[in-house]
């Protein structure tokens, strides 16, 4: 199946921006803190997650294979005035150095990963009691976003 976000990065930009509230406040009584902590957010498409990382304190990368899908997280990133950092790469090789990550975060993308290179992958880059977190939620958008991805 070829898969082409470019198609929808804008109406992902405008309709994938539904992140529930609950899903931080969920993570923060589970004892996770971002605060000053060095976060890759794999999958990161139009920087839903990254941003909400960046506001919590976190020194957030973004890697992201959508050239189109970052381009939109910069607009939004920029109109907000965040400066995150995105890497268009595969969430199989992410190009960053070795051990130096607190969390690893994935939401909404889990699926589109080769999960035994992608695991290879955050064991490398994470610091030694680093954390991965892979989460989803529910698209709550009644638009055909989906549908058009494919």
């Amino acid at each position: 199946m070829e898969v082409n976000f470019g198609n929808v990065a804008k109406n992902y930009a405008q309709y994938r921006n539904d992140l529930p509230v609950e899903l931080l406040e969920s993570l923060k009584l589970r004892g996770i803190d971002f605060n000053n902590k060095k976060v890759v957010d794999l999958g990161s498409g139009t920087g839903v997650l990254s941003r909400v990382l960046h506001n919590e304190g976190a020194a957030v990368v973004g890697v992201e294979p959508s050239a189109e899908l970052i381009e939109q997280a910069k607009v939004i990133d920029k109109s907000e005035g965040n400066i995150i950092e995105y890497i268009n790469t595969f969430a199989e090789s992410t190009t960053l150095d070795n051990g130096l990550f607190d969390y690893v975060t994935v939401l909404r993308a889990w699926h589109w990963f080769n999960r035994e290179k992608t695991l290879d992958e955050i064991k490398r880059i994470l610091a030694k009691k680093g954390k991965l977190i892979v989460m989803d939620s529910g698209c709550i958008s009644k638009s055909k976003v989906i549908d058009d991805t494919l």
